[in-house]
């Protein structure tokens, strides 16, 4: 089994990209998950609710775009919003706009467009941790590739519940200061040590921990 960090790639703008959503989703449940999938000890395809949260996302929302993939992260799926300059209604991104998304020196989308950023999830058990994860996507688009994308919304289908989460400066800082926490953690040589959390009975990762 490889142990390899996933880290290193350089971005468009010349920023390193280091991390997946996952990874910064596993910061907010469990650094000692973030260092073991950081690592390439990769478990969660094998999951019961990976594969449960999959077939969600099959069957939510099905008229939108799904699974925008840009560099290393997944995005459940992108609205194109066009503001007062042009439409106040909120339409989904099609495989036609799906170009906007180009690196900064590139990009050049309309001032009056915004890509609202959606992210699909289970239940709110870890509600931070996706808030976070829908953040880094809004974060990671405007600084690689000027995307003017300040706003998000997270789904919970099963609850009948959206979200709505702006990036404002306050946020960014957040961000940012998590990424570096993810830089500290997967540079240890060693895991952090198991400690048992309530979420610890379903992780696809207990075995590993407390078998």
């Amino acid at each position: 089994m490889s142990t390899s960090v996933s880290t290193g790639e350089i971005g468009p703008s010349g920023d390193a990209i280091k991390f997946t959503g996952s990874q910064v989703n596993y910061y907010f449940i469990c650094k000692r998950k973030l260092w073991l999938f950081s690592h390439n000890i990769e478990l969660e395809p094998e999951s019961d609710l990976v594969k449960l949260g999959a077939l969600l996302h099959q069957n939510s929302y099905r008229r939108k775009m799904k699974e925008v993939q840009v560099d290393r992260i997944k995005i459940d799926f992108i609205e194109n919003k066009r503001t007062r300059f042009e439409d106040e209604s909120t339409v989904p991104l099609s495989a036609a706009d799906s170009s906007e998304i180009r690196p900064t020196e590139k990009h050049h989308a309309s001032a009056s467009r915004e890509l609202v950023i959606h992210e699909v999830k289970r239940s709110k058990r870890m509600q931070e941790a996706h808030l976070f994860q829908l953040l880094y996507y809004m974060y990671y688009l405007s600084k690689n590739y000027g995307v003017n994308s300040t706003r998000g919304v997270l789904h919970y289908p099963l609850l009948n519940q959206n979200v709505d989460v702006p990036l404002t400066e306050e946020r960014i800082k957040q961000i940012e200061y998590a990424l570096r926490g993810i830089e500290e953690v997967n540079s240890r040589p060693r895991p952090p040590e198991a400690e048992w959390k309530r979420y610890c009975r379903s992780c696809a990762y207990a075995d590993l921990c407390w078998g």
